[in-house]
This record gives C-alpha cells, sequence and structure tokens, in this order.
C-alpha cells in the first residue's frame, strides 16, 4: 500500500464504561475536539483504553463526522464495528498530542490525542 501524504486519523482516549457502552456499543465516538483542517482528512479512529489496559486495542473506519453539542465538538460515527487489533501499549505511542497518523504507516508512528 502507497503511504498516504496526509494524516487520516485520530486517537481517542477512552475509559472502560464509555469504550464498551459507546465505542463499542452505538459505533461512534463523541465530544471529540477537532480543529477544522481535519475534518475532512479522518478516515479513521482508534481507542486508547486508559489503565489498566493502558494501550490501543481497537479501530474502526469512519463514515462522517457530525457537530456535537455547543462549543466545537464533534461526533464521529463508524462506518463499520470497530474490530481489535494487537495492543499497542503507551510506552510505544510517541508523542501523545496534538499530530495523526497515516494509514499506511505503523500506528506509533503518529499519534494524534484530541483535548477535551
Amino acid at each position: 500500500m502507497p503511504l498516504l501524504s496526509e494524516p487520516d486519523a485520530v486517537i481517542v482516549p477512552a475509559q472502560k464504561d464509555g469504550f464498551e457502552k459507546v465505542f463499542l456499543g452505538e459505533n461512534c465516538w463523541y465530544a471529540i475536539r477537532i480543529s477544522g483542517g481535519m475534518l475532512e482528512k479522518i478516515k479513521w479512529i482508534a481507542a486508547y483504553r486508559s489503565q489498566p489496559v493502558s494501550a490501543i486495542t481497537h479501530v474502526a473506519p469512519v463514515s462522517r463526522i457530525e457537530p456535537y453539542g455547543e462549543g466545537g465538538k464533534y461526533k464521529l460515527i463508524f462506518s463499520e464495528p470497530a474490530k481489535a487489533i494487537e495492543p499497542i501499549p503507551f510506552a510505544d505511542a510517541q508523542g501523545g498530542t496534538g499530530r495523526c497518523r497515516d494509514r499506511a504507516t505503523p500506528l506509533t508512528a503518529n499519534l494524534w490525542l484530541p483535548r477535551n
């Protein structure tokens, strides 16, 4: 697969209850701040599960992004249920905030965690 020139994924932090109820149960994630320039570029979402897991464990393709509430936050709707991946521990995540990644490179290459 050729490298993509633009980042296309967002990694979101998820607590156990929200991860199970929303990410897996509702096939979406919401209340995310995303800069306007990135909205059209996001094609994938990955869940970073907080302790005790402390790893990125699931990914899903994004079908659409909708405004969510007030204050410039968004809801990402998945085009299919999230799939489990081999966990990527937090220690392997480079950086941690403010970046996106492209799908053709290893997930640990560039991570972007939106700020709530």
